[in-house]
């Protein structure tokens, strides 16, 4: 389920930076480098997704779009060799999935557009200059990201819900990048007009309970 909604999240990425309301008109087929360093067994539930994300936004592989496979199959040192041959097929974006592959994705080009859909933290790892304004070529999703993410969510949260004034945060205390992620939601509430609340779940036995002292906050919104 976790794979399937980052597929879908990651298509709907893709297709906002490079499929505009023009280039639908001209019927142009665009191409799709795929790039990732798994196996085909490991990678095609991920795979599956991704196609099913385009279909569901309308394009199909072989009418509307063609999307060129490369893998590692587990071999860091093969990447470089099939991101380069990316580049020389001219495919319109990279989709770059594993850390390693957007490395080599990186490498390869400055000027095609890298859609990541990686772990590890972009800004730490020098893939983006910052999450706010990621510059190069590089944009795209992360399953790990900085800190500072959190307080953004929060102003997200306050944008899609104005009247909320009060928001408790359902965290995992056994998870050591929760303190810190707390503490930039925190300090983000103040000028939000949001009052924060923190309630904690180690394990998933605890998550009815959580919930249930939520309702007695009388909160507006539950985050997690």
């Amino acid at each position: 389920m976790k794979k399937k909604i980052t597929g879908l999240a990651l298509s709907a990425l893709l297709f906002a930076l490079c499929f505009s309301a023009e280039a639908q008109q001209t019927k142009r087929v665009f191409k799709i480098g795929y790039l990732t360093n798994d196996s085909v067994p490991v990678d095609m539930p991920r795979r599956n997704a991704f196609r099913q994300g385009l279909r569901d936004l309308g394009y199909v592989e072989g009418q509307n779009i063609v999307i060129e496979y490369r893998i590692g199959e587990g071999r860091i040192e093969k990447l470089p060799e099939v991101a380069d041959d990316l580049v020389r097929l001219k495919v319109d974006v990279i989709f770059a999935f594993t850390t390693s592959g957007l490395q080599a994705a990186k490498n390869a080009t400055k000027e095609i557009p890298i859609v990541m859909g990686a772990s590890g933290d972009p800004v730490a790892l020098g893939f983006v200059a910052s999450l706010a304004r990621p510059g190069r070529n590089i944009t795209g999703f992360s399953t790990t990201a900085g800190p500072e993410i959190f307080g953004k969510q929060l102003e997200l949260v306050k944008e899609t819900v104005p009247k909320a004034t009060r928001v408790v945060v359902l965290s995992n205390p056994a998870n050591g990048q929760s303190p810190e992620q707390l503490k930039e939601t925190r300090a983000a509430a103040p000028g939000l007009g949001v009052t924060l609340l923190a309630s904690e779940a180690k394990e998933p036995n605890d998550i009815e309970g959580a919930f249930a002292a939520m309702t007695k906050e009388r909160i507006n919104l539950k985050a997690a």
